[in-house]
């Protein structure tokens, strides 16, 4: 799926018969969060694109909002990696929020 490419997957949610992919990528001074759908698993629609300052980890719908939970990765957005472990350098001060991202 190309429209995930240079970023990672990091929540699924199914409401009826549509699926929504949250994806991640890193930005200096913060993230670039993704959310995007599909109702066939080929055909996929970006709904919305947002910056955060801690990475967007999990996604929930309500009343037509999607709202996406930030999470601690602890070391600067240059050096974010899913592919490998990175010993924290600080506590993200936004990780445990939750944003409220309007479709």
């Amino acid at each position: 799926m190309s429209c995930f490419l240079n970023a990672t997957v990091r929540d699924l949610i199914v409401d009826g018969d549509t699926l929504y992919a949250l994806t991640v990528r890193a930005e200096s001074g913060g993230f670039i969060g993704e959310v995007s759908s599909t109702q066939n698993m080929t055909d996929w629609t970006r709904l919305a694109v947002f910056h955060t300052p801690a990475v967007p980890n999990s996604l929930a719908r309500l009343d037509g909002a999607f709202y996406v939970g930030l999470a601690n990765r602890g070391y600067s957005p240059e050096k974010f990696s899913d592919f490998r472990r990175n010993r924290y350098e600080y506590a993200d001060r936004d990780a445990g929020s939750i944003w409220q991202i309007v479709e």
